[in-house]
């Protein structure tokens, strides 16, 4: 027994010994100083003669990708990293270091060939792996860059948060540094960083003993000017400067140069501003340097001193003198800082909008000048073909421009003019992550009060963190509102987002869900009596920054009840899209579709939604789509026959992409791939999870599966805002069919199904949770039901068999 066991230690030993041995050989041959041509020729040599274990060869080609890629030949560096990748996932032998490397490897590599979505597969597979390493977190980190650069800033600051708690598993101290380093880079993208300056001195404590890197310094300067200027930031400044100097970064220190610029004026010392300026000329010739150099000096100026300076930065961009009334929006989309003319304009009609506010008996002729030619701009974006990044900057602007321009339209109570800026807005944001050939030909207000009816209230919003705006208008009358508090109302509508994700468990939960809704529906529509001009109205919110986040049902009136007690409601992304989508009166014919089963797909099972959808032949004519039949093929197929689709599946988000997903049977379909499918339906049933709520951009609304269906040419869409309780969303959907049926409006059918869900249900399952996640977006639509008409059909029969019988008692008697 001792002997066996003697044995197999000896055998165990010799096995580590020869690995060793290996690893060592290999490192010996990383390491040779050869030409490089002929030390991979020599490694090759040595990985195809040698009998070692399939990791140990892992190991070795690995490296041999590091010495292609020495030599400048990425794809060979690519091919032989994928071989190391394959043994590690053949090998028996736990690897998961070694298989994360091997990732992190071709993630580099992927990059330097311009193959972006080889890299984002990649990349998701380093940040799902089970096992983590330090290599999974530095991917994280590169998912944050991405996150910040779409400006989805708070994803990209908690994804960071996980890298900096995950150091105990890691252990990677250049990880850990590298993690507060993008974290810095993040806050100073973002606006009003005086909010975070607590987070934002935690990452800058941590990152103190290591030092800042110059880009770190100047991040971290640049944030600590807009919170409070001072001699502290002169220093991060400086060490910046002294950095790039060093190393011949002109370009860079002339940028910095410029800052210094900038924070020495707003300190008071002229000379010093004065100097630095210069020498920021000196650095670099750029006319954009230059430009910068003119709208700092503005800063610490007169309002017309600030106007003078912007206007001659527009000119050197420019390359040509130019004037407010004749500047041609294509010269600025065709100018490479076009983005940087339109901030400068943006100052001046914020500067001259802010002296209109102080004193509103003169208007400034300049500012409808100013709103024009920048509107025009926007417009402009519609028909232009931008790379994806590029616009959602220029998107992020014009969301900002016009809620400027709709500031002033309250502050002159111009209510048409602010109605028209509302809808340039949403037409934009319609673009948002969509490639499309038409948009909705924009409506003026009068066009959209006809398309009412006298049943109907509107209310549109625009707006952003600092400020937002409401137009509350019928047929007869408009209000145009400022919100009070903005921030604080948009900071209790995410926190709505809590009470959403699973049911209320207790009285205070309730009473604090109460309370919350109840300021809400005074701070979101504070129209005189708005609760008697809602009863028994069809109300159509128009939400943008709202958007995806705020059930307007779940609103707590001053009667102490929902605001669906007495309203029905619906959304649309703009008048100009409830405008153009069909709307017609016709007989109910519905296609259901679950692919209760999801082929080569890991989804979980949906089979008790096709019970649920089998059981709505007893009161509809139904064609039923289910199991393996559930495909977009199919679909197509049935296209002429329905004209009403329900979709029980799974939906969600992909985060490296920020883009919703929708899935058939046999294939998953993303946002863009919906939106050029050709479905001209009255109404979709979107019966899956996330259908409506996409992914949320800072200060944008979102896009969506619904909107994108819409672009497909369906006219209504009944989608969820959070993930749906299977149970209490077959109950909704049951009673929804039958009223429906019934010849009610989509959005009374579905009012009418909720309240009935509230009046059967009682305790935690009268929570929001339950039954307010589906809602109705786009032409509130209504049909008249086959079999309704069917039974019309006997009555009339039945009437017409009574004529024939009493005609022929009468020629009978006579």
């Amino acid at each position: 027994m001792k002997w066996s066991f003697l044995m197999m230690v000896i055998c165990i030993n010799s096995v580590f010994a020869q690995q060793s041995q290996t690893r060592q050989q290999i490192d010996s041959l990383y390491k040779l100083a050869l030409p490089l041509d002929e030390k991979l020729r020599v490694f090759e040599d040595f990985l195809n003669k040698s009998k070692c274990s399939l990791k140990d060869k892992a190991i070795g080609f690995r490296k041999m990708g590091l010495l292609w890629y020495q030599a400048g030949r990425i794809s060979d560096a690519v091919t032989v990293t994928q071989k190391a990748l394959k043994m590690l996932q053949e090998s028996e032998v736990e690897a998961a270091y070694l298989v994360s490397n091997c990732r992190y490897n071709l993630l580099f590599y992927y990059g330097k060939l311009g193959e972006f979505d080889k890299r984002q597969e990649v990349l998701r597979a380093l940040i799902n792996a089970e096992v983590k390493t330090k290599f999974s977190y530095k991917a994280m980190i590169e998912f944050a860059y991405i996150l910040g650069e779409r400006g989805d800033y708070f994803k990209a600051l908690e994804v960071l948060d996980t890298v900096v708690k995950g150091y105990a598993s890691h252990g990677d101290v250049l990880t850990h540094q590298k993690a507060h380093e993008a974290a810095i880079w993040v806050y100073s993208s973002m606006d009003e960083v005086e909010r975070y300056e607590a987070e934002i001195t935690s990452h800058e404590r941590a990152l103190a003993s290591v030092g800042f890197l110059p880009s770190v310094a100047n991040n971290l300067a640049n944030i600590r000017e807009r919170i409070r200027p001072s001699e502290e930031v002169v220093q991060l400044y400086r060490a910046a400067l002294e950095a790039y100097e060093a190393e011949g970064d002109s370009l860079n220190t002339a940028w910095v140069s410029t800052n210094l610029g900038r924070i020495y004026a707003k300190l008071g010392k002229e000379k010093l501003a004065t100097r630095y300026y210069e020498s920021a000329k000196e650095y670099s010739d750029s006319p954009v340097v230059a430009a910068y150099i003119l709208n700092n000096k503005g800063d610490c100026g007169t309002d017309e001193e600030k106007l003078r300076y912007n206007n001659r930065a527009i000119q050197l961009l420019l390359g040509t003198p130019w004037n407010i009334d004749s500047l041609k929006a294509a010269e600025v989309l065709a100018c490479e800082r076009g983005l940087d003319i339109v901030d400068f304009l943006l100052e001046n009609l914020t500067l001259l909008i802010d002296q209109h506010a102080r004193n509103q008996e003169t208007v400034d002729n300049r500012i409808a000048f100013y709103i024009t030619l920048i509107d025009r701009v926007f417009n402009a974006l519609r028909t232009t073909d931008f790379k994806r990044q590029s616009k959602l900057f220029w998107l992020r602007k014009a969301s900002s421009f016009y809620t400027l321009a709709v500031r002033f339209c309250y502050l002159t109570n111009n209510v048409e003019a602010a109605f028209k800026y509302m809808e340039n807005n949403k037409a934009l944001l319609l673009l948002e992550d969509l490639v499309v050939k038409k948009t909705p030909k924009t409506i003026a207000f009068l066009e959209a009060k006809a398309l009412m009816t006298s049943n109907q209230v509107v209310v549109s919003y625009i707006g952003n963190h600092r400020e937002l705006y409401g137009l509350w208008f019928t047929q007869e009358h408009a209000t145009l509102f400022k919100v009070a508090n903005a921030e604080q109302v948009l900071f209790e509508v995410k926190k709505l987002k809590d009470f959403q994700k699973g049911p209320l468990s207790s009285e205070k939960e309730f009473r604090d869900f109460y309370e919350l809704n109840s300021r809400l529906f005074k701070a979101l529509l504070p129209v005189r009596e708005a609760e008697k001009k809602l009863e028994n109205k069809e109300l159509l919110v128009l939400p943008d920054v709202l958007e995806q986040q705020l059930n307007f049902e779940t609103l707590y009136l001053p009667s102490k009840k929902y605001l669906i007690s007495q309203t029905a409601v619906s959304y649309s992304p703009s008048m100009s899209v409830y405008n153009a989508l069909e709307t017609s009166v016709n007989e109910l014919q519905l296609l259901t579709m679950a692919p209760t089963e999801f082929g080569k797909f890991n989804f979980d099972d949906l089979s008790q939604s096709e019970e649920a959808l089998r059981r709505l032949d007893t009161m509809l004519p139904v064609k039923a789509l289910f199991r393996d039949r559930a495909t977009l093929n199919r679909l197509r197929d049935a296209l002429p026959t329905v004209n009403a689709l329900h979709l029980n599946t799974h939906a969600g988000t992909d985060l490296l992409k920020g883009n919703s997903w929708l899935a058939f049977y046999d294939q998953v379909l993303e946002l863009q791939q919906i939106a050029e499918l050709d479905l001209p339906i009255n109404l979709l049933v979107l019966d899956a999870c996330q259908g409506a709520s996409g992914r949320m951009d800072i200060g944008e609304g979102a896009q969506s599966l619904a909107k994108a269906f819409m672009h497909a040419g369906t006219s209504c869409v009944i989608a969820s805002q959070w993930n749906v309780n299977e149970r209490a969303s077959q109950f909704i959907f049951q009673n929804f069919y039958r009223e429906l049926a019934k010849g009610k409006t989509v959005s009374k059918a579905l009012r009418t199904a909720k309240l009935r869900y509230l009046e059967k249900h009682q305790l935690a399952e009268k929570s929001p949770y339950y039954w307010a996640s589906f809602i109705a977006i786009g032409r509130n639509q209504y049909f008249n039901s086959t079999k309704n008409s069917l039974r019309s059909w006997w009555w009339l029969a039945v009437i017409f068999a009574l004529f024939g019988i009493g005609v022929g008692y009468k020629k009978s008697s006579s």
